[in-house]
Protein backbone atom coordinates (compact mmCIF):
# COMPACT_ATOMS: atom_id res chain seq x y z
CA UNK A 1 0.00 0.00 0.00
CA UNK A 2 2.52 2.84 0.59
CA UNK A 3 4.34 1.92 -2.58
CA UNK A 4 1.41 2.59 -4.10
CA UNK A 5 0.51 5.92 -2.15
CA UNK A 6 4.60 6.76 -2.52
CA UNK A 7 4.26 6.17 -6.58
CA UNK A 8 1.32 8.30 -7.25
CA UNK A 9 3.20 11.20 -4.79
CA UNK A 10 5.86 11.01 -7.29
CA UNK A 11 3.75 10.85 -10.58
CA UNK A 12 1.74 13.93 -8.82
CA UNK A 13 5.21 15.84 -8.32
CA UNK A 14 6.57 15.13 -11.64
CA UNK A 15 3.21 16.34 -12.93
CA UNK A 16 3.40 19.49 -11.12
CA UNK A 17 6.46 19.93 -12.05
CA UNK A 18 6.06 19.33 -15.81
CA UNK A 19 3.18 21.97 -15.83
CA UNK A 20 5.44 24.57 -13.88
CA UNK A 21 8.03 24.31 -16.25
CA UNK A 22 5.68 24.33 -19.09
CA UNK A 23 3.82 27.64 -17.96
CA UNK A 24 6.76 29.18 -17.22
CA UNK A 25 8.47 28.96 -20.48
CA UNK A 26 6.89 31.94 -22.35
CA UNK A 27 7.31 34.27 -19.64
CA UNK A 28 11.04 34.18 -19.44
CA UNK A 29 11.27 33.98 -24.20
CA UNK A 30 12.37 36.95 -25.02
CA UNK A 31 14.17 40.13 -23.83
CA UNK A 32 13.94 41.66 -20.69
CA UNK A 33 13.33 44.59 -21.57
CA UNK A 34 10.34 46.17 -21.89
CA UNK A 35 8.99 46.88 -25.51
CA UNK A 36 8.62 50.54 -26.39
CA UNK A 37 6.92 51.24 -29.61
CA UNK A 38 8.93 53.75 -32.27
CA UNK A 39 8.14 56.96 -32.54
CA UNK A 40 5.43 57.67 -35.59
CA UNK A 41 6.77 60.37 -37.87
CA UNK A 42 5.42 63.38 -38.33
CA UNK A 43 3.53 63.73 -41.51
CA UNK A 44 3.53 67.80 -42.64
CA UNK A 45 1.12 68.39 -45.14
CA UNK A 46 2.56 71.03 -47.90
CA UNK A 47 0.31 73.06 -50.36
CA UNK A 48 0.28 71.76 -53.82
CA UNK A 49 3.24 73.86 -55.98
CA UNK A 50 1.09 76.24 -57.72
CA UNK A 51 -1.87 76.42 -60.44
CA UNK A 52 -0.35 76.88 -63.52
CA UNK A 53 1.79 73.17 -63.54
CA UNK A 54 -0.91 71.36 -64.78
CA UNK A 55 -0.45 73.14 -68.65
CA UNK A 56 3.14 72.18 -68.90
CA UNK A 57 2.04 68.28 -69.89
CA UNK A 58 -0.08 69.12 -72.52
CA UNK A 59 2.03 71.98 -73.85
CA UNK A 60 5.24 69.24 -74.02
CA UNK A 61 3.09 66.41 -76.24
CA UNK A 62 1.71 68.93 -78.54
CA UNK A 63 5.30 70.17 -79.42
CA UNK A 64 6.54 66.38 -79.57
CA UNK A 65 3.18 66.01 -82.21
CA UNK A 66 4.29 69.20 -83.89
CA UNK A 67 7.79 67.81 -84.29
CA UNK A 68 6.61 65.17 -85.71
CA UNK A 69 4.79 65.92 -88.24
CA UNK A 70 7.08 68.29 -88.97
CA UNK A 71 9.70 66.05 -90.01
CA UNK A 72 7.75 63.30 -91.49
CA UNK A 73 8.03 62.51 -95.36
CA UNK A 74 4.40 62.35 -96.37
CA UNK A 75 4.50 65.01 -99.29
CA UNK A 76 6.07 63.36 -102.27
CA UNK A 77 4.56 60.49 -104.40
CA UNK A 78 6.17 56.76 -103.51
CA UNK A 79 7.69 56.47 -107.10
CA UNK A 80 10.55 58.73 -108.41
CA UNK A 81 10.07 60.37 -111.40
CA UNK A 82 12.31 59.50 -114.49
CA UNK A 83 13.37 62.80 -115.88
CA UNK A 84 14.13 63.02 -119.76
CA UNK A 85 17.51 63.92 -120.72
Amino acid sequence: MFRLIHGERKMKNLALTAAVLFAAAPAFAGNVEVFVAPEEPVVVEEPMGGSNAGWVVPLLALVVVGIAIASSDSGGSPTPVEQPL
